[in-house]
């Protein structure tokens, strides 16, 4: 997305008081993909644990978009929750690849963080490239 268009991603969000990001405020290049399933590739930062199951999580562009790197932009992760009892195992620095429907927006998940711009309700988690 374009720097005005994030802005405006800001402007809405500021406007909802922080609470949600509707659909109707995304350009209508990415509204198309609300509700479609996809696979994407990219890093997890993982979410909810239980046990050694990992329940949801980011899923970010950039291995080094975590706690010691650069803060993801808002269209540079994606929320990702594991859906109907499936699970994802989390293997640090390893790439994966993330199987569901794409949603646009949405509630805050967190008080105080900005609220996701994507989402994924996924049904398979998979390490596509182990680190080295």
């Amino acid at each position: 997305m374009s720097e005005d268009e994030l802005a405006g991603l800001t402007q809405a969000a500021k406007a909802s008081g922080w609470k949600e990001l509707r659909a109707e405020v995304f350009p209508e290049r990415i509204r198309r993909f609300d509700g479609v399933p996809a696979r994407i590739e990219g890093w997890m930062i993982p979410g909810r644990v239980e046990g050694r199951k990992v329940l949801d999580f980011m899923l970010v562009r950039d291995n080094a978009a975590c706690c010691f790197g650069a803060t993801p932009k808002d269209d540079e992760w994606i929320q990702v929750v594991m859906a109907g009892g499936a699970h994802a195992s989390y293997a640090r620095y390893a790439k994966i690849a993330v199987e569901g429907v794409l949603s646009i927006g949405g509630p805050v998940l967190v008080e105080g963080l900005s609220p996701p711009a994507l989402r994924m309700n996924a049904t398979r988690c998979d390490v596509i490239e182990a680190p080295r």
